[in-house]
């Protein structure tokens, strides 16, 4: 009974290495400050940040943000403001990178134009989130005091590109930088440009500060995402001008180099094909290399059963 209990703990772990394994990371090229193919799709290796370019969804605009909803849907935000398009929602083929829809131009209901610097999906409610940039002309995304509107939290409606204003914590000043939800719904930012250098938790409702830990190197990151384990992924250190990716303790603020993305510009950061769910299930499941692994095990376990017999 105890080898049948360590064979099933050895197989749960197969399977979940298998699982973590089988995710895809998605990347997004910004449009300025060097960048090799500006406003590209690339697909990265987690485990030493190489990247391949995929496609340019949309010509002549960078892509600022990116995250996929638990449908499987991936959406991206482009905007530079002297671009032709102005700041616009897409949704994106995670396979090849190529533009499935032009939902629409992000504004308010009001009408004003709202340049993203970064998204995430809500698990749960797939509600979209961003953290607002400080582009384009008065009043930007219907903010009166508009002089530095970098950091603002709002939401965003995939069907229509309306976008909503939820606040931004007093504390912090024009501070545009990635934010990403993790699977158990704590949504972490990065703020850059007035605030840089921490790693702090907002609350999704009132966009206020919870927690706030100091990161090595004063860093910020543009792009953060969140692997299906929680491990946090970083691209992008603006203070720096680093291009590298990293994974970051949110708890100690040390981070680990992944590797460097050359000379591309990786604005924004998604993991595909594996999301968490939106509801947890209550018992674990085997995936198919867990299942061939416990019928190995056993396989074996018969064989010496036999063994044993016929040396008796």
């Amino acid at each position: 009974m105890k080898l049948i209990n360590y064979l099933f703990t050895v197989v749960l772990a197969i399977s979940s290495f298998s699982s973590m394994a089988q995710q895809t990371l998605l990347g997004v090229n910004g449009g300025g400050e060097g960048s090799s193919s500006p406003g590209a799709v690339v697909s990265i290796d987690p485990a030493t940040a190489a990247v391949t370019v995929l496609a340019t969804p949309l010509e002549g605009a960078g892509l600022t943000g990116v995250s996929a909803n638990s449908q499987g849907k991936v959406f991206a935000v482009s905007g530079s403001a002297g671009g032709p398009n102005g700041p616009r929602l897409l949704e994106i083929n995670p396979t090849t990178g190529a533009l499935i829809a032009d939902v629409g131009r992000l504004q308010t209901a009001g009408g004003n134009d709202c340049y993203i610097g970064d998204l995430s999906f809500q698990p749960g409610t797939d509600v979209l989130f961003g953290i607002l940039g400080n582009q384009g002309t008065s009043p930007r995304c219907g903010i009166l005091n508009d002089s530095s509107v970098g950091g603002y939290l709002l939401t965003i409606d995939t069907t229509t590109a309306q976008v909503t204003v939820i606040g931004r914590d007093e504390t912090l000043g024009n501070s545009n930088g990635g934010l990403a939800f993790a699977p158990n719904g704590t949504l972490y930012f990065t703020p850059c440009w007035d605030n840089p250098g921490v790693i702090q938790t907002l609350n999704p409702a009132t966009a206020a500060v919870i927690t706030n830990v100091a990161l090595a190197d004063s860093s910020c990151y543009m792009g953060l995402g969140v692997r299906s384990d929680g491990v946090i992924f970083g691209s992008y250190d603006n203070e720096n001008s680093d291009k590298s990716i990293y994974t970051i303790n949110p708890v100690s603020g040390v981070r680990v180099l992944v590797g460097s993305t050359e000379s591309n510009l990786v604005h924004d950061l998604v993991f595909i094909g594996d999301a968490a769910p939106a509801v947890p299930h209550s018992i674990p499941t085997i995936s198919e290399w867990g299942i061939l692994a416990l019928s190995a095990l056993m396989a074996l376990m018969g064989v010496a059963r036999m063994r044993r017999r016929t040396q008796r």
